[in-house]
């Protein structure tokens, strides 16, 4: 993999304006990997395929990654700084295997998600989400409170 230059990065944000994330996100690492094709770079588990565009990431714009979030509760503005070797793992220890859980007398097997599984679920949450009105992505505060910044409002 090899850092993009500003040419490439603009090139890959026009083209990408219409895809969605999960595509904008194999264009940029198809750029920055050229001796793979997008085909195998969407193989990558989730993981493996976060891992990289952290580290694209990380020499684009440097190690630190300023946020900005907005409190579900009152609106306030929340503003912090995260380091991208604070979230990011080591994708490559990924297995590309089944894996198994067994648990009392269930025996379940499955494989880490890739990019391949994501469009037809994001096409499906999007339907539904317009279906009842909402937006996808749109969370609300009851149901999916793990993971939310929260003022002390």
């Amino acid at each position: 993999m090899q850092p993009l230059s500003a040419p490439e990065l603009l090139s890959v944000w026009e083209s990408g304006l219409g895809q969605e994330p999960f595509e904008r996100g194999l264009a940029l690492l198809a750029s920055a990997t050229p001796s793979q094709k997008t085909e195998e770079l969407a193989q990558l588990s989730v993981g493996q395929r976060d891992e990289r565009l952290l580290t694209l990431r990380e020499w684009t714009f440097g190690s630190q990654m300023a946020c900005e979030l907005h409190c579900p509760a009152c609106g306030e503005r929340l503003e912090m700084s995260i380091g991208v070797a604070d979230i990011r793992v080591d994708g490559e220890a990924a297995c590309h295997e089944p894996l198994s859980l067994k648990l009392d007398d269930y025996d379940l097997r499955f494989r880490l998600p890739d990019s391949r599984h994501l469009g037809p679920n994001e096409a499906t949450l999007s339907a539904w989400a317009h279906s009842w009105g909402g937006h996808p992505g749109e969370r609300t505060t009851e149901r999916n409170d793990r993971g939310r910044a929260h003022c002390h409002c």
